[in-house]
């Protein structure tokens, strides 16, 4: 009888792969469609926490308003979502700067959508609420435009690196000559 040996290496490869697997654990490839008249609103901590949602976020998310309020955000964010985009946005908002780009994310239940989101950073004196943000649904051929762009930097940021997948996204925008914002409002201007 053989008996099986594991080196630590082995032990630490399995846990980086489950690591980086579980966010995909509940994933179905099925879109959930947004009614034209949804509009959800959040407004998110400086930790990153959910600290009030509307009735349109929790029913889009599929969650209860209690899983949602004072966890992550990233509990809807959906694992193919490109970083770099996430990078786009945070570094807006540390610079008080309002920021609108569509956002892949995901349900409960593993299905995905698509918003155009607006990022506000807060203005008041109240410091624990660092942003809030307004999405809606998007136009069928906005979502074609921005899965094409989405996929390919997803695949550059997972088989190469976050800087390739950065420089493509600015030279993207640069032969556009159009920020991320102004591509946003460009595509969610095209007729479907």
């Amino acid at each position: 009888m053989k008996t099986l040996s594991f080196k630590k290496t082995d032990i630490h490869l399995t846990t980086k792969v489950e690591k980086t697997l579980r966010p995909y654990e509940n994933i179905v490839n099925e879109e959930l469609l947004l009614n034209k008249n949804t509009k959800s609103v959040c407004r998110v901590s400086t930790k990153n926490t959910i600290k009030f949602c509307n009735t349109d976020f929790i029913k889009i998310s599929g969650f209860t308003e209690k899983e949602l309020l004072n966890n992550s955000l990233d509990l809807i964010k959906h694992p193919e979502m490109p970083k770099i985009i996430l990078d786009f946005i945070t570094y807006h908002i540390k610079k008080g700067k309002t920021i609108q780009c569509i956002l892949k994310n995901k349900t409960q239940d593993g299905k995905y959508f698509w918003t155009l989101s607006t990022f506000k950073p807060n203005e008041s004196s109240n410091l624990t609420i660092a942003y809030a943000i307004t999405s809606t649904e998007i136009p069928l051929k906005a979502k074609i435009n921005i899965t094409k762009l989405y996929n390919c930097l997803y695949k550059l940021e997972t088989k190469i690196d976050e800087t390739t997948a950065y420089r493509y996204l600015i030279g993207f925008l640069e032969e556009k000559c159009m920020s991320l914002t102004a591509y946003t409002k460009h595509l969610i201007a095209l007729k479907s």
